[in-house]
Order: structure tokens, then sequence, then C-alpha cells
């Protein structure tokens, strides 16, 4: 009798647990269900987006994805990804990470040229070490391109005749200074290997970096007849900048100028000696140039 008991008694205890193992799968998976009936909206590819590929309006949808299985990362808004470029191939149907965008602003030089212009590249550091525009150049801004030459007087004192040529005549010179704005209102792509704008998510003079490269030179968007003027004008005069206000689009004409007009100087102008250091040798000093 006892031992009927006792079997009776460990049927029940497997019931009531075969039962509670039972009710918390039943809870699981009912939990499980609920976590995919909820759903929230995310943002999906339409069709495939090549690398490189700047996303608008058409190329996404709004679709309910369960929350459970949200992905990390994904778009969730328009904004955030209107106007981006993709880094890698977006398949269709595929939810949008907003890992796999950049600003437009970061992309590639070649995208960011305007239509009919060509990108080109001026040397910022004169051989003064004066940076254009004290190195403060950035991406998206405009300037005023100018250049000095130092154009000779030869023929002006051999067969010219008023007060420059007697001047120029009697003081043996055969230079004279004269500079001109050649472009003005042009647009800065890029400084240095810097391109972004002042509008993208980015870090500049971070510690460490490499500044020198900012300093040197600034790439500049301009027609492909004024791509040839300024090569020239960089190989035969000195090029200098002058930044523009913020949405000063203002064209000013303006005449060449030269010592004479601009100074009222009498004597012809010729570029001084270069800059000198002080050198000791045995107690005595000399002054050699750079």
């Amino acid at each position: 009798m006892e031992n009927r008991r006792a079997i009776m008694w460990s049927i029940a205890a497997a019931v009531i647990a075969g039962l509670a193992y039972f009710l918390a799968i039943q809870k699981a998976v009912d939990n499980r269900v609920g976590d995919l009936d909820q759903k929230v909206p995310v943002l999906t590819a339409t069709r495939d987006i090549p690398s490189g590929t700047r996303i608008d309006q058409t190329m996404f949808v709004e679709t309910m994805f369960p929350k459970a299985y949200l992905p990390s990362k994904v778009a969730q808004y328009p904004r955030e990804i209107i106007g981006q470029v993709a880094l890698a191939t977006i398949s269709a149907n595929e939810p949008i990470l907003t890992n796999k965008l950049v600003p437009f602003d970061e992309t590639s030089l070649d995208r960011r040229i305007p239509e009919g212009m060509r990108a080109i590249t001026i040397g910022i550091r004169d051989d003064q070490d004066v940076v254009g525009v004290g190195g403060l150049l950035r991406p998206g801004q405009f300037i005023d391109i100018l250049v000095t030459h130092y154009l000779s007087t030869k023929e002006i004192e051999r067969g010219g005749s008023g007060a420059m040529a007697d001047v120029l005549s009697q003081q043996g010179s055969s230079l004279k200074a004269e500079v001109r704005t050649i472009f003005q209102n042009v647009q800065i792509l890029a400084v240095g290997q810097d391109q972004r704008i002042a509008t993208a998510d980015v870090l500049r003079n971070s510690p460490g970096g490499n500044q020198s490269l900012t300093n040197k030179n600034i790439t500049v968007a301009l027609k492909p007849a004024d791509v040839q003027i300024l090569v020239l004008a960089q190989q035969t005069g000195r090029v200098g900048l002058s930044l523009r206000r913020f949405n000063d689009t203002e064209i000013v004409n303006l005449d060449y100028l030269d010592p004479f007009k601009a100074f009222g100087i009498k004597l012809p102008v010729v570029q001084g000696p270069p800059p000198a250091y002080r050198e000791i040798k045995g107690g005595q000093v000399f002054a050699a140039p750079y």
C-alpha cells in the first residue's frame, strides 16, 4: 500500500513539474510573440543603392520592423539619410544603417566640383613663411586671388619717354612691381587634404594631427580657361589670397596697381633681400640669409 502511494506521489510530482515547464515555455513563447508584435518604423531601401550614391527621397521607404530584432544604427527618420552618401552597397529591402553613410561634404573631391569647373591647387606659404590669411582658410569659403609680377622695364628705358622712363633710366633698374586681382569670389574646395566644410561633424586641429598639410596649399574651383591663367600666374609671379566676408559676392572693378600709382613713389621698387639670421663665429657676428 505504501509503495503504491509513493508511486502516486511520484507521478503527481512529475505531472506538476511537466505542467510548470509547459507553462514556463508557453510564457516565454507568448513574450517572444508579444515582442514580435511590437514594431517600429525603419527606413529600408526601395532598390539597390550602389556605393558612392547620394541618397534621395526616392531610394527608401518607411516600413514596420519587429522591435525585438531592430538592428543597431538603423535609420528611422528621413533627415538621417537624405543627402548622405553610401559607403557600401545597400541592397533592396535592406534596412538602411547610418554607419554605412557619410555626409556628402566628406566624400571624394571630384563629386564636389561645381559643374563646368575644374579643381586646381594654389600654394599659400610664401618664401618668407607667411601663410595665406594666417592659415585660417576653410573649405566652403570664398576668396579673391591676386598676382604680383616684377616686370622688365628695359623697353621703357630704351625708347620710352616721360617721367617714369626718366626715373627708371636714371636709377639703372629694370624691374617694376605690379599687382592685379585676377579672380574674385572663388570657392575653396579643400585646404591641404581637408575637404570637410564647416557643417561636417569633424574634429579639426586634433592633437597630434599634421597641421602642416593645412598650411601649405588650398584647392579652388575655376573654369578651364581660368585654370590656365592661374597656372601661368603661379609660374611667372607671386600669388596672394584675400578672404571674402560671409555671403559677399560683389565683383569689384579693379585696375592693376604699382608703387607709382599706389604711393606716389618716384623710384623703382624691386624685391628686397631675403630675411637673415645672425651667426656668431669666433666672437664675430655674421648676417646670413636663410
